[in-house]
């Protein structure tokens, strides 16, 4: 059977060679890689054989490629090419040479609060980019979490779960208890998920860097996962100034977390406040000591620990594999040091000042940021006799170290009483109710330090004004105190209940019982063809129109639209046509058929004359349409012409629309057929016979 080691070697595309194995996973192996065109090194990822057989993995890994590529942020790992064969997929990627977030926990167990609060809001701002173009990361540790050599964050190993989708829907999806360790609550439960998610799982990555464990981890993945349903972040006091950060963005509750942009906003927020950062990666701590050296202000002499890419090409020299295709990684601008170098005068304050402080930091925080970010560790110089020289035989510095750590605490010593002479005491000025800017510039006119909370509820104060401040106002500080202030969210938000199948009224009722206020106006009545008359087809809250789910601010008002039936329609034109006809066409279009009857001199027997409504009328579908039949013409009452003359009767009878006969020689009108007062059609013959 062929092993991710059997690949080594072989070149894929005719491009892609294969150096060194760097990591395998689930679906996948991942190789030091070199681009042969380009002459780089790369990270290549190579579908395990049994997958890439899988169109349907095929069709999800290009997916997933083409989504990471589109994905332009200096935070996320690029893609520079991929396949997807069933012979070879693969992708390839940017190679870093600095390990990653787990490393360097297994390696130092916790790093300094400066130092999380820079990886979070890097990894903060990938993930707002990423979630800008809709697509989630599904699985944030940190594994996933790499350093390039100048300790910048880059966010790898997409999952790229479309927003609100199932992760497990696609069957890859599986919880191994390192996943589970940082999976958020409605992952744990099968939910959907979204970006807040991701928030979720980076504020445990953040939590473990600086406390050094992990939040609700126990021995079994189920455990590990359940452990978290419904339970907040636990409070420790090394999160310092993260703990209500840290709570926020893992609140159990998704839509009580904040964005992947807001928290990436109030990390940088808090970064501001804070010390510089210092080396954390091996390959930022490499290249800061070799520049240290190269300026003159490192002189212990400690060799520099070899590179991850020297690292493999040794392990590749050893294994059999050449080599010469991985690029040695050189320090440039590096020599060892000279045994008169490491034994020599040490270097003047003033430079050292300069060339640290003069940045905009305090002294003091230099001295104490050099020793914490090694280049004068307390493990460094207990070994530094245990280093190699380089250029003679071992040589003792400790006349060397000790002038260092006296300087120092001079350094120190003299730093806290000039911060001691020039605090003075100021009063803290009334910042409730002012924005961001606003209370950061009162506060620095005022010589304090503004700082932001997560932020707070409240239904009075508007979204992005101060609710409260950490020292009251007019309380005397020294300068430079931090005040940290809670920005107004808004009100709480709720959910709306619901409104299906209620009238107006009884929907009013149930949103007073929410804390919501609902409205009925008669402009918002709205036709409709399945909700019957009278009962609510839809609500709109803030010109947003049937949210779901609804969740709205404590105190809206929601804008209620009542269904007034089917839409009105017109009433066809049936006139000419039989009653059958008419009647047939008239229910076709939704309305209900009654039968009437007229005369009509014009509209021939037993065809429409007219309909009530009339044709092109507006009814309302089920309205009821009366028909109107041809009766021929109205019956003509035959005139009384007894006793005139001949001539007498003829005009009386042609006056009545009816045809006059006349019979006998001479004389007046008798009796008429058909007799005087019977109602015949017009144009019926009217017989009178003349007598002596």
């Amino acid at each position: 059977m062929t092993t991710p080691a059997d690949l080594i070697g072989s070149l894929l595309d005719g491009r892609y060679r294969l150096i060194a194995l760097l990591g395998d996973g689930p679906t996948a192996t991942t190789y030091l890689g070199e681009d042969v065109s380009l002459q780089r090194q790369v990270a290549v990822r190579v579908a395990h054989a049994a997958k890439a057989l899988d169109p349907e993995f095929r069709q999800r890994f290009a997916a997933e490629a083409k989504a990471i590529a589109g994905l332009n942020h200096p935070s996320i790992l690029r893609v520079y090419d991929w396949s997807d064969d069933a012979a070879s997929a693969f992708m390839v990627l940017e190679y870093l040479p600095g390990g990653s977030l787990r490393q360097v926990l297994d390696q130092h167990g916790t790093l300094t609060l400066p130092q999380v609060v820079s990886v979070g809001s890097q990894a903060a701002h990938a993930l707002a980019s990423a979630h800008a173009s809709g697509i989630v990361h599904g699985a944030v540790t940190p594994a996933n979490l790499l350093f390039d050599e100048d300790d910048r964050i880059r966010l790898t190993d997409f999952h790229a779960v479309p927003a609100g989708r199932d992760p497990f829907a696609s069957g890859e999806h599986r919880f191994d208890l390192e996943h589970a360790k940082y999976a958020s609550p409605e992952e744990a439960l099968g939910m959907a998920i979204d970006g807040r998610s991701d928030v979720y799982a980076l504020a445990v990555v953040l939590y473990e860097a600086a406390t050094g464990s992990v939040p609700f981890d126990a021995t079994s993945a189920i455990s590990t996962l359940m452990a978290r349903v419904g339970v907040a972040l636990p409070h420790h006091p090394s999160l310092g100034q993260l703990d209500a950060l840290l709570a926020r963005a893992a609140a159990p509750e998704p839509d009580a977390r904040l964005d992947a942009a807001g928290f990436a906003e109030r990390l940088d927020a808090l970064a501001a406040t804070l010390p510089g950062p210092g080396p954390i990666s091996a390959a930022a701590t490499r290249r800061s000591t070799a520049t240290a050296v190269v300026q003159g202000t490192q002189t212990t002499g400690i060799m520099p620990q070899p590179d991850a890419t020297a690292m493999i090409q040794e392990s590749v020299a050893t294994s059999g594999t050449t080599a010469a295709a991985v690029p040695m990684q050189s320090s440039i601008g590096f020599r060892p040091p000279s045994a008169t170098e490491l034994t020599g005068s040490v270097p003047t304050v003033t430079n050292a000042s300069q060339g640290i402080a003069g940045a905009g930091r305090d002294p003091m925080t230099v001295a104490t940021a050099a020793v914490a970010a090694g280049g004068l560790g307390t493990e460094q110089l207990t070994d530094v006799d245990d280093a190699p020289d380089w250029d003679g035989p071992r040589r003792r510095r400790w006349p060397w170290v000790v002038a260092v750590l006296l300087l120092l605490g001079l350094l120190g010593g003299g730093y806290l009483a000039y911060r001691s002479v020039n605090s003075a005491n100021v009063p803290v000025p009334n910042v409730v109710g002012a924005t961001k800017d606003q209370a950061t510039t009162i506060l620095a006119d005022a010589r304090l330090v503004a700082a932001f909370g997560p932020g707070a509820i409240s239904p009075t104060i508007p979204v992005g004004q101060v609710i409260s401040q950490s020292v009251a106002p007019g309380t005397k500080v020294k300068s430079g105190r931090v005040v940290t202030l809670e920005l107004s969210i808004g009100a709480a938000s709720v959910t709306v209940p619901s409104l299906a199948g209620l009238t107006c009224t009884q929907a009013e009722a149930q949103l007073a019982t929410a804390q919501l206020h609902g409205t009925c106006p008669t402009a918002a009545t709205s036709y409709s063809s399945t909700v019957p008359a009278g009962q609510v087809v839809s609500y709109t809250v803030a010109g947003s129109t049937d949210l779901n789910p609804p969740a709205v601010p404590s105190g809206s008002t929601i804008v209620l639209s009542i269904s007034g039936g089917d839409a009105p329609t017109a009433v066809p034109d049936v006139r000419g046509l039989s009653y059958t006809d008419a009647a047939t066409k008239l229910t076709a279009a939704g309305f209900v058929v009654t039968q009437g009857s007229e005369f009509s001199s014009t509209i021939p027997l037993q065809q429409v004359v007219r309909t009530v409504p009339a044709a092109g009328s507006q009814l309302a579908k089920g309205g009821s349409v009366t028909v109107y039949v041809s009766a021929g013409p109205a019956p003509v009452v035959v005139p009384s012409v007894q006793g005139l003359t001949a001539s007498q009767a003829t005009a009386a009878i042609s006056a009545a629309g009816l045809n006059p006969q006349i019979l006998g020689p001479a004389g007046t009108c008798g009796a008429t057929v058909p007799p005087v007062g019977t109602s015949v059609q017009p144009g019926s013959t009217v017989t009178c016979t003349l007598s002596g």
